[in-house]
């Protein structure tokens, strides 16, 4: 690849920049740089046969034991905490839980919650035409409103 870049740009300028996967590159940020985020220089990257590993080591040892009895995690007491917080805070279930509503509990949640913005998917760079249609039709049934796509960023498959 480096090769390639240096019969584009030169060799000089192609000496300068950094290649690579996101994944790679991000490893020699990491390498170069992971003490200033708090890394030890002796830290890896675990296969899944390690994680699985390291994590049936943890769920046997008994301090961890012991911790996860003592101060369990479950979503209700971090939304408690987070209500405190901030007093506006909501339930996560009332933003989209009405029963027997799907199409209309998004609209429902602007009533519910004065203020909400909305973002309109106007330019979708994923999807080709036909997608974006299809799922207009979906959304629009039922519902009065202005959802948009106007445009996609790739040609029609």
């Amino acid at each position: 690849m480096q090769h390639r870049l240096a019969a584009l740009i030169g060799g000089s300028l192609a000496s300068e920049v950094i290649l690579g996967t996101f994944h790679g590159m991000c490893v020699t940020f990491l390498r170069k740089h992971g003490s200033k985020i708090g890394l030890r220089p002796n830290w890896v990257i675990c296969d899944r046969d390690q994680q699985l590993q390291y994590g049936k080591s943890a769920l046997n040892d008994p301090q961890f034991s012991e911790q996860v009895q003592i101060n369990p995690s479950s979503p209700k007491p971090l939304w408690k905490r987070s209500r405190k917080q901030n007093p506006k805070a909501t339930h996560p279930k009332k933003c989209f839980g009405r029963p027997k509503l799907p199409t209309k509990n998004l609209w429902l949640h602007y009533i519910d919650f004065p203020g909400t913005q909305v973002a309109l998917l106007e330019e979708n760079y994923r999807s080709s035409s036909s997608i974006l249609k299809a799922s207009l039709a979906v959304v629009q049934q039922g519902i009065n409103t202005s959802i948009r796509f106007t445009h996609r960023n790739h040609a029609e498959i």
